[in-house]
Formats: C-alpha cells, structure tokens, sequence
C-alpha cells in the first residue's frame, strides 16, 4: 500500500489530485465547525438523540455537525435525494426521457434540474430543521446572543436566515463534491 503512495506522488498529475481532494476535505471539515448564527453547538442533546432514533442517525451521518447546528449539517443529502427523483421522473415522464436520451445536451439539462430540485429539497429540510428543533435555539427570551434579540425581535427574519444558512451549506457541499469529481481523485 506503501509503495503504491510512493508511486502516486511521484507522477505530478496523481499528486496534484491528490491534495486538490484533501484540501477540498479540509475545507468541508471546516464548515462542519461553523455555527449557524443564533442556533449555536449542542442543538440537540444526548436525551433527544437516545430518544428519537431517526436524529441520530441524521446526526452520526453528518459527523455530528447537525446535532451541533453548524453550517454544512445537511451535507449532501438534498442532491442525493434530488437525483433519486430525477432518475425515477425520467421513467415516468416522457420529456425527461427524451432528454436523457440526447446525449451530453439532455445530460447537463437533466444535472441543472437535478441541482434545482436540490435547492428546493434543501430549502424544505432546511425548514424542517428549524421546525423541529432550531425555533427554540432561536427564540430563547432574554437572551442577548439570540439571533431574534440581534434582529430586534423579527422572528420571521432569524427563521429565513437560519433556512437560507443551512441552504447555502447544502449548496456549498454539493460545490465541493463536484470539484472533487472535476479535479480531485
């Protein structure tokens, strides 16, 4: 396993791709410690996670990064969703067959519908993080960290930056992940 390392950084391109995919790992690393303005670590406690299975599972396959109400804590799962959807629409629906039969054209077609239905879904589970648990991080009365306090109590504000927060999180992702795919390994 050693040797084959060896050989990999010895060729520039393979090298290059290489750290290209670390750096782009790092930097989602990163995201994963952002908090979400007025949400903050420790969203949801160990009691909630034991309790309501579903959560945790959520909250593990994010490294913890949803339970901690950080910026990149859907990950990718929007996309993947999305193109679930949009491969099973393809069946169903002739355009979209059609177009997925048109060779590179239809294909980047099909990938920019695939990318719009992401940012809906991710707008909808964006939503439904803050429905679940987030209303409480961020309406806490009498404190002056709160994103509602800083906005002057517009609660309706702090919910559409807290929506539009996770959103670009799960957009940025999905940034990543294609530049990985274009540059990296």
């Amino acid at each position: 396993m050693w040797e084959t390392l060896k050989r990999a950084f010895k060729i520039k391109e393979i090298r290059i791709k290489i750290l290209l995919t670390v750096v782009f790992m790092i930097i989602y690393r990163i995201g994963c410690y952002i908090p979400v303005p007025g949400v903050g670590g420790g969203l949801i406690n160990s009691e909630t996670l034991n309790n309501v299975t579903y959560l945790g599972i959520m909250s593990m396959m994010t490294g913890g990064a949803l339970s901690n109400g950080t910026w990149l804590a859907m990950g990718i799962g929007p996309y993947i969703n999305s193109s679930i959807i949009i491969q099973l629409l393809t069946v169903a629906i002739p355009r979209l067959e059609r177009l997925s039969k048109e060779g590179e054209s239809g294909r980047k077609k099909i990938n920019n519908l695939t990318r719009y239905v992401a940012v809906l879904l991710a707008v909808i589970q964006s939503i439904g993080i803050l429905l679940n648990y987030g209303r409480t991080a961020l309406t806490v009365d009498g404190d002056a960290s709160s994103l509602t306090s800083l906005l002057g109590g517009q609660k309706w504000l702090a919910y559409t930056l807290t929506v539009i927060f996770y959103t670009s999180g799960a957009l940025v992702t999905v940034w990543i992940g294609e530049r990985i795919t274009d540059y990296g390994v």
